[in-house]
C-alpha cells in the first residue's frame, strides 16, 4: 500500500440513508423484511424520540406492510393517525401498561384491530397517553415478555420492559397466533445494536481509547477526507436552503413538525438554480415575513405541496449531493417529503461541519464563515433572506471545490 491510499484519522461527511435515515456505513436495510398483517399498526412517537439514532419504531414501521409512524404529541398535530382509530372493521386499542389493561396472553381479541404503540422514553410514552385523552378512553392491551430485551444500547428501567419493535413482535405473534412469522424482524434490529456496539468498541474503524497510532506519510496529491467529496463529486453538488413558519416551539399551531415555506438551490457548478414558496397549511405566523425578509404575499400565494414536490422532482438528479448549513434542510426535506421520485437516497454534506473540520475549530454564523474564508458569493437566485444565504452556501461550496482540486477550480456561474 502506497501512502495514497492510506487512511486518514480526519472523518469523512457521513451518507446518509434516506430509507433508514441512518449513516450509509450502518444502514440495515438490506436485512428488513416486507411482512403482511391483519392487525393495523399505528406508532405514535414522541418529537424528541424521531432523530434518535437507535430508532426501533422506524426498523418496526419498515418491516410492517401498512404500518404508519406518526411524529406528535397529540393527535390534534397527527390527523392521520386520528382517522385511522375510527376503522370499524379493526376497532382500535392502545398497547399500555397498567391498571384495567387486558392480559393479550390470556384474553387475546376475536378479531382484527388497529394497534396503537406508543414510542419514545417511558416517561416519553406515559405523557403521550396521559395528554391525548382519546388514547386513554381506547381498550388497554398489556403483555409480559417472555425474555430479557435485547436492547444492549439502552439500559431499560425494570428487566420486564422492552424496546418498541421487540413489544411489537411479541403482540403481533400473539394478535395473529403466529409468533414465527415475526421473528424477522428482529434481524434488522440485532443488526443495529451489534453494529453500535462494534462501534464503542472501536471494531468498525473507530479509534480504541488509549491507543495511539503513527501518523501515515502523505502523497503529494493529499487532500484530507472531509474534502474528497469536493473532489470526487464536484459536478453533482447542490446547495439547499430552506425557510420555515416561524411559529415559536409549544404553540399550537407549530404542531410537532416544522412547516416547509420556501426552499431553494443552486448547482454549485453550473449555476443552475431552483426557487419556491410553499403556500402554508394553516396559519402564517405573524414573524415569518419578517424574518425572510420577502412579502406576505410572497408566502401565501406560494404553490400547492404537492405543486412544490412534482417541479421539484423534475430538477433533483439521481446523483445529487445536497451541501447544507446545519440540519435544517435536512430536516425539512424528510418532514416534508421532497425526495425524488425515485426514492433515491441522495448524499447530504454538511458545510458547517466541514469547516469545523477544515478551520479545527468553531465556524460562527454562514455569512461570517464565508466572509472570514474569502467564499465569493454567487450571484442572488432566488427572493429574501433564503437567496443571500444560498449564495453564501455556494461560494463557500466552491471555496471547499478549489481547495480540493486547486489545479482546476470551478468558475463564477454566468
Amino acid at each position: 500500500m502506497n501512502a495514497k491510499d492510506l487512511a486518514t484519522s480526519t472523518p469523512e461527511p457521513r451518507v446518509i440513508c434516506q430509507r433508514c435515515w441512518r449513516p450509509e456505513s450502518v444502514c440495515y436495510c438490506r436485512h428488513l423484511p416486507h411482512i403482511k398483517t391483519r392487525t393495523k399498526v399505528l406508532v405514535l412517537q414522541h418529537p424528541r424520540e424521531r432523530d434518535v439514532p437507535i430508532n426501533t419504531a422506524r426498523i418496526a414501521a419498515l418491516c410492517l406492510e401498512g404500518a404508519e409512524l406518526h411524529v406528535a404529541t397529540s393527535l390534534a398535530n397527527a390527523p392521520g393517525l386520528a382517522r385511522a382509530l375510527r376503522d370499524p372493521e379493526r376497532p382500535a386499542a392502545v398497547l399500555f401498561p397498567g391498571e384495567g389493561a387486558i392480559d393479550l396472553e390470556t384474553n387475546p381479541p376475536d378479531h382484527p384491530v388497529t394497534l396503537v404503540v406508543l414510542d419514545g422514553t417511558w416517561w416519553q410514552a406515559n405523557k403521550l397517553f396521559r395528554s391525548n385523552p382519546e388514547l386513554a378512553a381506547l381498550p388497554r392491551y398489556s403483555f409480559r415478555p417472555n425474555a430479557p430485551s435485547h436492547y444492549r444500547i439502552r439500559r431499560e428501567p425494570h428487566d420486564d420492559y422492552v424496546s418498541t419493535i421487540e413489544a411489537l413482535v411479541h403482540v403481533l405473534g400473539v394478535l395473529e397466533n403466529d409468533p414465527q412469522r415475526f421473528l424477522p424482524m428482529l434481524v434488522p434490529f440485532d443488526a443495529m445494536v451489534d453494529t453500535q456496539l462494534a462501534y464503542a468498541r472501536g471494531e468498525r474503524g473507530g479509534p480504541r481509547q488509549g491507543t495511539r497510532h503513527a501518523r501515515p506519510t502523505r502523497a503529494p496529491d493529499y487532500i484530507p477526507a472531509h474534502l474528497r467529496v469536493f473532489r470526487e463529486r464536484r459536478a453533482d453538488l447542490v446547495c439547499l436552503f430552506a425557510e420555515a413558519n416561524a411559529w415559536t416551539y409549544g404553540s399550537p399551531e407549530r404542531g410537532d413538525e416544522e412547516e416547509l415555506v420556501q426552499w431553494v438551490a443552486q448547482r454549485v457548478e453550473t449555476g443552475e438554480s431552483f426557487s419556491a414558496f410553499v403556500a402554508p397549511r394553516g396559519a402564517l405566523a405573524p414573524s415569518t415575513a419578517f424574518h425572510l425578509q420577502v412579502p406576505v404575499e410572497s408566502i401565501l400565494g406560494g404553490e400547492s405541496s404537492a405543486a412544490f414536490r412534482e417541479r421539484w422532482a423534475s430538477f433533483v438528479r439521481l446523483d445529487d449531493v445536497f451541501c447544507t448549513w446545519g440540519p435544517q434542510a435536512a430536516r425539512l426535506f424528510r418532514a416534508n417529503h421532497t425526495a425524488s421520485a425515485s426514492g433515491a437516497a441522495h448524499r447530504f454534506v454538511d458545510l458547517r461541519a466541514v469547516g469545523r473540520l477544515s478551520s479545527a475549530g468553531r465556524v460562527g454564523a454562514l455569512a461570517d464563515f464565508a466572509r472570514t474564508n474569502g467564499a465569493a458569493s454567487a450571484d442572488v437566485v432566488a427572493p429574501g433572506r433564503a437567496g443571500l444565504r444560498l449564495g453564501e452556501l455556494v461560494g463557500i461550496a466552491r471555496a471547499f471545490v478549489a481547495k480540493a482540486a486547486p489545479v482546476a477550480p470551478i468558475a463564477s456561474a454566468v
